[in-house]
């Protein structure tokens, strides 16, 4: 194998993801390169064991380094990458990703998920509770409006007992 291979594909793998940034998201390319890597040292300890004569260890020897030889720098060059893919994206043009299904919302449907995020993250802070007369009043704890609640349908339902008594 030529000794321009391991160099050859090493910059195939580190220059990967300025291709595959149009086509790929960032751990996809991650997966990638890895995966190069991978194949790389496969094919460096391959060529290693087809080469190796264990009969003429002295003509076999420079090819078994050769194919070491590319498994090191595959490797390595795959974990430089995978680290620049993961620690700063930037150097290969990709920006940090935005979550594009807000972005393509209609503004209502914004306005309702902005309000059900904000009612998410304060919900263990206040509670709302429905007056008899319809207005609508927030208390402090959300346990008070399940104590409204059980208070409400407790009379409701001695309402109800005291009109099916009467009845009968």
């Amino acid at each position: 194998m030529n000794t321009l291979f391991p160099i050859i594909y090493s910059l195939i793998i580190f220059l990967f993801p300025f291709v595959g940034k149009f086509h790929y998201n960032r751990q996809t390319l991650n997966s990638i390169v890895i995966s190069l890597g991978l194949l790389g040292t496969f094919i460096g300890i391959i060529y290693s064991l087809l080469h190796f004569d264990p009969e003429n260890i002295s003509i076999s020897l420079p090819q078994l380094l050769a194919g070491l030889k590319i498994t090191i720098l595959t490797i390595i060059s795959s974990i430089i990458t995978s680290l620049l893919l993961k620690l700063f994206p930037v150097f290969y043009g990709i920006r940090k990703e935005k979550n594009t299904i807000i972005e393509n919302l209609p503004e209502t449907m914004k306005e309702i998920l902005h309000q059900l995020i904000a009612i998410k993250e304060n919900i263990h802070k206040t509670g709302i509770i429905q007056n008899p007369d319809g207005t609508v009043q927030a208390t402090e704890l959300f346990q008070d409006k399940a104590l409204y609640d059980l208070a409400r349908n407790t009379s409701q339902i001695m309402q109800k007992q005291s009109q099916y008594l009467s009845i009968t």
